[in-house]
Protein backbone atom coordinates (compact mmCIF):
# COMPACT_ATOMS: atom_id res chain seq x y z
CA UNK A 1 0.00 0.00 0.00
CA UNK A 2 2.47 2.56 1.01
CA UNK A 3 4.65 1.86 -2.41
CA UNK A 4 1.31 2.63 -4.50
CA UNK A 5 0.83 5.92 -2.33
CA UNK A 6 4.34 6.90 -3.02
CA UNK A 7 4.08 5.88 -7.12
CA UNK A 8 1.15 8.09 -7.02
CA UNK A 9 3.02 10.95 -5.28
CA UNK A 10 5.52 10.90 -7.73
CA UNK A 11 3.27 10.84 -11.14
CA UNK A 12 0.62 13.47 -10.47
CA UNK A 13 -1.47 12.73 -13.41
CA UNK A 14 -1.68 9.29 -12.50
CA UNK A 15 -3.21 10.15 -9.31
CA UNK A 16 -5.57 11.99 -10.66
CA UNK A 17 -6.80 9.51 -13.11
CA UNK A 18 -7.30 7.43 -10.00
CA UNK A 19 -9.38 9.99 -8.40
CA UNK A 20 -11.55 10.56 -10.71
CA UNK A 21 -12.41 6.73 -11.75
CA UNK A 22 -13.05 6.10 -8.08
CA UNK A 23 -15.13 9.70 -7.60
CA UNK A 24 -17.37 8.31 -10.75
CA UNK A 25 -17.94 5.15 -9.64
CA UNK A 26 -18.80 6.58 -5.78
CA UNK A 27 -20.53 9.42 -7.00
CA UNK A 28 -24.06 8.39 -5.89
CA UNK A 29 -22.97 6.59 -3.25
CA UNK A 30 -22.66 7.26 0.53
CA UNK A 31 -19.08 6.91 2.13
CA UNK A 32 -20.81 5.25 5.36
CA UNK A 33 -22.43 2.85 3.38
CA UNK A 34 -21.15 -0.52 2.80
CA UNK A 35 -22.33 -0.49 -0.50
CA UNK A 36 -19.27 2.53 -0.75
CA UNK A 37 -15.89 0.28 -0.71
CA UNK A 38 -17.88 -2.78 -2.64
CA UNK A 39 -18.50 -0.74 -5.65
CA UNK A 40 -14.70 0.89 -5.53
CA UNK A 41 -12.89 -2.82 -5.23
CA UNK A 42 -15.11 -4.41 -8.00
CA UNK A 43 -15.54 -1.68 -10.14
CA UNK A 44 -12.58 0.35 -10.81
CA UNK A 45 -10.19 -1.35 -13.70
CA UNK A 46 -7.42 0.96 -12.80
CA UNK A 47 -7.29 1.24 -9.45
CA UNK A 48 -6.75 -2.72 -9.83
CA UNK A 49 -4.25 -1.81 -12.82
CA UNK A 50 -2.40 0.16 -10.23
CA UNK A 51 -2.26 -2.41 -7.53
CA UNK A 52 -0.63 -5.30 -9.64
CA UNK A 53 1.68 -2.64 -11.33
CA UNK A 54 2.77 -1.74 -7.68
CA UNK A 55 2.73 -5.20 -7.16
CA UNK A 56 5.32 -6.22 -10.01
CA UNK A 57 7.67 -3.21 -9.43
CA UNK A 58 7.58 -4.23 -5.82
CA UNK A 59 7.47 -8.25 -5.04
CA UNK A 60 6.41 -9.20 -1.54
CA UNK A 61 9.12 -10.45 -0.03
CA UNK A 62 9.18 -13.31 2.43
CA UNK A 63 10.97 -13.41 5.79
CA UNK A 64 12.87 -15.50 7.28
CA UNK A 65 14.00 -15.93 11.04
Amino acid sequence: MVHSIFELLKNPVLQERLYVEISAITAETEPESAEYCERILNQAPYLEAVIKETLRMYPVKKIYH
